[in-house]
């Protein structure tokens, strides 16, 4: 299966738990536009994407950029499928991020393919949530609760630090 464009934009919004509103504020733009671009009626002007991915923290959407027009991302529409892929792929970053480690100890560079690596185990963790949204996981509701526990989270190291002592 290949994820157009549109799904990607959606999905990278999605995961911070922004709404159209949030990121044509961010953007620039209105929201029918960032309607338009998710359902791939319209295609987003040039430098948009290297916005949204700056905003949205998504670094999928400067792979897009990058390929000029979009040529969509193939992504297994099984979740045992994108399971398995996942999990090749971490095993890939973990050596990744080990060389990633030793050359920065080593006062070396970092080499692009492993962060090329990271990148690829992102994009294929993405994958998995689309595969559980399309079994039938409600990622919106999930990704409501999860920014709720991390501003509760805040909270309580804010006023911790204002007490001077550790969050829990």
């Amino acid at each position: 299966m290949t994820v157009s464009l549109g799904d990607l934009i959606r999905a990278c919004r999605v995961r911070q738990g922004w709404t159209q509103d949030q990121l044509a504020a961010a953007t620039g733009t209105h929201r029918e536009c960032v309607s338009q671009f998710e359902h791939d009626r319209r295609q987003p002007p040039a430098g948009w994407l290297t916005l949204a991915a700056r905003v949205l923290d998504a670094p999928e959407l400067l792979q897009a950029e990058a390929a000029g027009p979009f040529q969509g991302v193939a992504f297994d529409n099984t979740l045992e499928r994108a399971v398995a892929w996942d999990r090749e792929e971490r095993r890939e970053a973990e050596a990744a991020l080990e060389r990633i480690c030793e050359a920065h100890r080593k006062g070396q560079p970092i080499r692009t393919e492993d962060v090329e690596q990271l990148i690829d185990a992102l994009v294929s963790w993405e994958n998995v949530l689309l595969a559980v949204a399309r079994a039938g996981g409600d990622l919106e509701a999930a990704y409501k609760a999860h920014r709720q526990k991390l501003r509760a989270y805040m909270h309580r190291a804010v006023a911790a630090a204002w007490s001077g002592r550790e969050a829990a």
